[in-house]
């Protein structure tokens, strides 16, 4: 356990420490992570005052602002389009699968891993919450969990996994700065790394107060070790790489000018839609106060302003308002008398291209196809040729979103492994980065487009029968035509063999020995 520190940390249990390589590796400028973590220079005194305010709060507010955005009808459908895609639930599938084929780790080490990996699911709720939380991680930016255990039976692993607000919570890493031998630079060593939780947030004056404070319990942060926490983020950091931001960060400006824009446009239907009159009064020979006086005496007596109020069951007079709904007078001195002319309505209030354009803009930033959230567009399943540019794209944005998603699953698998002693840390190092993640699909297009391509090898297949054997050899087409592996070469072969002698293959035969599509039994060449 770690002192001064709630929670607890991993670490090598050897005989000999290792040398750290910050002993061995000479750095002047402290390592950048894509978590948004506060980099500090420690100090010699323990419950030093970090000023982290600004930083902190602008965070707090960076979500805030976010999850306002996700609110928004037309985010919020761009959100809901992107969900859907990356997080499937389909009864008879699971919507995520371990994929440990590439690893080092031997079969009754996977068979454990699997098992645990269904554990941690199960702390996350994935087949319920999964589509939540990777909601929230997409729309905040960052996803933090408490990985709670029991403190007198660690050897039991993970025990629950709590959700932390992220405004709640930030991670600092301190470093110690010494002058460099030649003392012309300095040098920059981590010293430590932990999470700072307040439950009020980090407004101002409360990021500064650390445990050991004379303070009240309610407004003090408290520092929490690195590995009690299980914290992702989106990987994408602001122009000047301190803060993390989400992928909304990008459609901040397109969604305030198109609210701007939808809001003028209803400024200007209201203002526009009806029909107004226009009074030419003719004040000739009148002083300039005379004629006011006589043309305002006009304007109260043809106004009818009486008005209801429903709170109080009295009527009330607005005569002495002016909106911009009324007629228009104005005062005429050419002496042709007083005339009447009405000012026509708006005609161009059905068009709404710049709104439209605006929205589009909004989309693009968000990296949603315009046609997925347009009712316009039918949905068809044609050839894969005839797939747009931009779905491929989109479903390729999917699958890097996937991949990071997939951290908050890897980084408490780790911890839980590690807890319950099935492998140890030097393992899941070198093993980590080959363990891959299978989610659910239902979009059709990868089945259609792989169905067309096989099509299109069969075709190439049957065209080249007659020159296999002679210009071309079984194995150059099997390799080259059919895209077949070694092991996959391997492993039809066996099966074609056993089933020469299976009697239900055996039974679909013809009189000649051919199989019913022509060629000998098994479907060989």
């Amino acid at each position: 356990m770690a002192e001064n520190l709630f929670g607890y940390e991993i670490t090598k249990s050897t005989k000999q420490p290792d040398v750290d390589d910050n002993q061995r590796l000479k750095a002047f400028t402290p390592k950048q992570d894509e978590d948004g973590a506060l980099t500090v220079a420690s100090g010699n005194v323990w419950g030093q005052v970090v000023d982290i305010d600004g930083m902190v709060k602008n965070d707090s507010e960076l979500i805030t602002r976010y999850r306002n955005m996700a609110d928004h009808p037309s985010v919020s459908t761009a959100i809901t389009a992107i969900v859907n895609e990356a997080i499937i639930n389909e009864p008879e599938e699971d919507t995520v699968k371990l994929d440990l084929s590439k690893t080092k780790f031997s079969a009754g080490i996977k068979s454990k891993i699997e098992d645990e990996f269904q554990t941690i699911l199960n702390m996350y709720n994935f087949d319920q919450m999964g589509y939540e939380m990777f909601r929230r991680w997409y729309t905040d930016g960052r996803l933090y969990y408490h990985a709670m255990i029991d403190f007198k039976r660690p050897g039991d692993g993970i025990q629950e996994l709590r959700y932390i607000d992220p405004r709640k919570i930030r991670r600092v890493k301190e470093v110690e700065v010494t002058p460099a031998a030649d003392k012309d630079a300095s040098l920059v060593k981590p010293t430590s790394d932990y999470y700072i939780f307040n439950e009020n947030g980090f407004d101002n004056g409360t990021a500064s107060k650390t445990v050991g404070a004379s303070s009240p319990a309610v407004n003090r942060s408290f520092k929490i070790s690195k590995d009690a926490i299980v914290h992702i983020t989106s990987g994408l950091m602001d122009g000047s790489g301190k803060s993390v931001v989400s992928y909304l960060h990008k459609a901040i400006v397109p969604l305030n000018k198109l609210n701007m824009l939808e809001q003028a446009v209803i400024i200007y239907r209201l203002a526009r839609a009806p029909e107004r009159r226009v009074f030419s009064v003719d004040v000739s020979g009148m002083q300039p106060a005379k004629a006011e006086q006589y043309l305002n005496q006009l304007i109260t007596n043809a106004k009818n302003k009486v008005s209801y109020d429903p709170t109080t069951g009295q009527l009330t007079d607005q005569r002495k308002f002016n909106t911009m709904l009324e007629d228009i007078w104005l005062p005429n001195r050419d002496g042709r008398g007083t005339k009447v002319d009405t000012l026509p309505g708006g005609e161009n209030l059905g068009k709404m291209e710049d709104v439209e354009y605006m929205k589009q803009m909004l989309y693009q930033a968000l990296e949603v196809p315009v046609s997925r959230l347009t009712n316009d567009d039918a949905y068809s399943l044609g050839r894969a040729t005839e797939i747009s540019r931009e779905e491929i794209a989109f479903e390729k944005f999917i699958t890097r979103l996937r991949s990071r998603f997939s951290l908050v699953i890897l980084k408490a698998l780790r911890l839980q492994l590690l807890l319950k002693r099935v492998i140890t840390i030097d393992d899941w190092n070198i093993n980590e980065n080959l363990i891959g993640f299978q989610y659910a699909k239902d979009n059709l297009f990868a089945e259609l487009k792989d169905n067309e391509v096989m099509l299109a090898r069969l075709n190439l297949l049957g065209m080249m029968q007659p020159y296999i054997g002679r210009f071309f050899s079984n194995e150059q087409v099997r390799h080259d035509i059919l895209k077949q592996t070694d092991q996959d070469i391997k492993q039809i072969d066996k099966q074609i063999s056993d089933e020469q002698n299976d009697p239900q293959y055996l039974d679909a035969l013809d009189e000649d020995g051919q199989g019913a599509l022509g060629g000998p039994p098994g479907g060989g060449q």
